[in-house]
Order: C-alpha cells, then sequence, then structure tokens
C-alpha cells in the first residue's frame, strides 16, 4: 500500500519558495492496482509519481510506503558512468542481494536491454536513449511490490525497441505487482485504458482517485476548454459611408507592422511616397523620426549601436535612414 496524506509540495527557484504545484493531496494506492496519472502538460503528474517514488519529498505532509518501488528514474541517477553497462548491472545484482543467480540475471538483462556490444562500454559513451534504455530494465529486474514509469511510450526513448518488446514487458509486470505510469504521445490515452484500471486526475493542484480510469478521463476532458465554433458570418458589403475610414485603418495597420519591425530591429526600405504618412503614424506612438541631418541639425546624434526604425528616400546609391529622436539620440558632446 502507498498512502499519502495532505501532501504539499512547491517549486523552489534560485532557493526561493515558489509557488504550489500540489496541495493537500490526500490518496491510498492499493496494492497490485494499476493506475494512470492524467492531467495536462505542467499540471504535477510527474512531481506526484516523483512523490511517490521518493526521488522527491514534500514540502508538506506524510507519505508511506508499504513495500517495495521499481521506477527508471531510481536506476537512471544510480549508474556509475564510467562503468560498463554489465559492471553497473553486476553490481545493483549484488546490492539487491541476487548472488546465487547473477549469472542468469545477468543475461536477462543483457538480453533486454538490447545494447549489443554497448553493454560491455562504459555508460559514459551512451546516448541519453541507451542509458534510459538500460535502467528500465535494471528497474525491472528485481521483484517489487509497484513499477512506476512516467512518460511511458512504445517508441521514443524509452527502453524498448519495438512496441511487441514493450507490451511483452509491461504485460509480465503487471502480472506480478502494481504498477503506476503516465503516458505521452498522441497514444497516451489509449496506452493507459488498455493497462490501467484506476486513474488519479491531477489539476489545479489537487488529485482525485478514480476507480475506473474511464471516468478519470472524463473528468479530465469535462476539465478542458471547449474551443468554440467560429462566429463569421457571410462578409457583407461596407457601406459606402465607411469604406474610407475601413481603407485608413488598413493604412495605419500596415504602417504600424512597419514601424514594429524597425523598433524589433529590422527595418524596412520605404518608398519616398510613404515617408510622410509613416512619420505622421509614428507620432500617434511618441516616435519623432528624423534623418541623420535633421538629428544633427537639432544639436543630437545617434547613440552607438542604435539600429534605423525605417530607410528610405535615395541620398546617392543609399537609402536615408531614419531614428526616432527621444529614444535612439542623446545631446552631441560639441
Amino acid at each position: 500500500m502507498i498512502s499519502l496524506e495532505n501532501l504539499y509540495k512547491r517549486y523552489v527557484v534560485a532557493h526561493t519558495p515558489g509557488p504550489w504545484i500540489l496541495k493537500g493531496v490526500s490518496i491510498t494506492i492499493p496494492p497490485k492496482a494499476r493506475v494512470g496519472i492524467i492531467g495536462s502538460k505542467g499540471s504535477g503528474k510527474s512531481t506526484l509519481l516523483k512523490l511517490i517514488s521518493g526521488a522527491e519529498k514534500p514540502t508538506e505532509g506524510r507519505l508511506v510506503r508499504l513495500g517495495r518501488i521499481a521506477t527508471p528514474a531510481t536506476y537512471n541517477t544510480s549508474i556509475e558512468p564510467l562503468l560498463t553497462g554489465r559492471q553497473n548491472a553486476k553490481f545493483i545484482c549484488r546490492i539487491n542481494g541476487c548472488v546465487d543467480d547473477l549469472t542468469e540475471r545477468l543475461s536477462k538483462i543483457e538480453e533486454g536491454a538490447q545494447l549489443g556490444s554497448d553493454f560491455d562500454k562504459p555508460v559514459s559513451s551512451y546516448t541519453a536513449s541507451k542509458k534510459m534504455c538500460l535502467a528500465t530494465i535494471l528497474s525491472m529486474a528485481f521483484d517489487a511490490d509497484y513499477y512506476l514509469t512516467d512518460g511511458f511510450n512504445f517508441a521514443g526513448e524509452g527502453a524498448y525497441k519495438n512496441k511487441e518488446a514493450a507490451e511483452v514487458a509491461l504485460t509480465q509486470w503487471c502480472e506480478r505487482a502494481g504498477i503506476v505510469m503516465t503516458a505521452q504521445g498522441a497514444q497516451a490515452e489509449s496506452t493507459l485504458k488498455r493497462w490501467c484500471k484506476a486513474g488519479i486526475w491531477v489539476h489545479e493542484g489537487k488529485a482525485r482517485w478514480f476507480d475506473d480510469i474511464n471516468d478519470a478521463y472524463d473528468a479530465f476532458k469535462a476539465s478542458q476548454p471547449t474551443k468554440q465554433a467560429s462566429l463569421k458570418e457571410p462578409p457583407h458589403p461596407l457601406p459606402e459611408h465607411a469604406q474610407s475610414i475601413v481603407a485608413t485603418i488598413k493604412t495605419m495597420q500596415n504602417s504600424m507592422t512597419i514601424l514594429s519591425k524597425g523598433l524589433a530591429g529590422a527595418p524596412f526600405s520605404v518608398g519616398n511616397n510613404q515617408i510622410s504618412r509613416l512619420k505622421k503614424h509614428a507620432e500617434y506612438v511618441g516616435l519623432e523620426l528624423l534623418t541623420m541631418q535633421q538629428i544633427t541639425e537639432r544639436g543630437y546624434q545617434v547613440k552607438q549601436g542604435m539600429v534605423p526604425i525605417m530607410r528610405g528616400g535615395k541620398i546617392g546609391p543609399q537609402n536615408e535612414e531614419y531614428f526616432d529622436i527621444n529614444t535612439q539620440c542623446k545631446k552631441s558632446d560639441s
């Protein structure tokens, strides 16, 4: 049995207490339970799983684990990178008390990990997926009462080369122990519904237990914002009196786009016929755009590193540059 009693978990940012991610969670997971944890991204699913596994400690509350828990994350952090995969497996077998059947157990780990010759190479040479591969097989190599897995999927950087191998391993585990899992990817819902009977829905810091995972998914989906149907109506011709107004609005929108790009450091080169209009529209947002000559005539100079807000009006082969005198310039030293 795993008992969570009034658990609180707070984020810590730069050694400073941050917002609560879990608030007052009380749940009991019975032996042999097959439980899927459901929730939106960032809702606290992984945090809850880490608390259950012991990888993290609650900020407040009490957690009781009656039984042995196995999880790939635990073994992933226990692997010594300077040792080979085989040496790590041998060491972990011994600290788990598996000495009499060590040869047979190592053979099963090697076969399950499917690392080939890499099994006898230092783990420091492994890719992230190969290291997770080894960690997952190690986590399933010993008897436990609960198996925890975060983000389980049948592809990607998991422990299995194919879906069939993953299904065999998970079936074997479900036959002898409980399982608490999250899943990821497009098949997450079907994966959890297939392998789990009960569900825990994590939402707004709370975690709610459901005996039926289908009910947990119903609650989860009901909490999601619904996409409103399109309210677009068939276009109607503009009244004559509004046509010139709408044309002016569109022109201003175009001007604001050009000015926004310029302020972001990507100035447009505009035609001579646009300069007067753009300068006028710039005044609406507090910009006073002047050429280099005009800026000098006022006794100012452009600050070092400033990029023009727009370019336009030929001076020889080049476009003239326009800067905002209020923010991009300073009084000239001379």
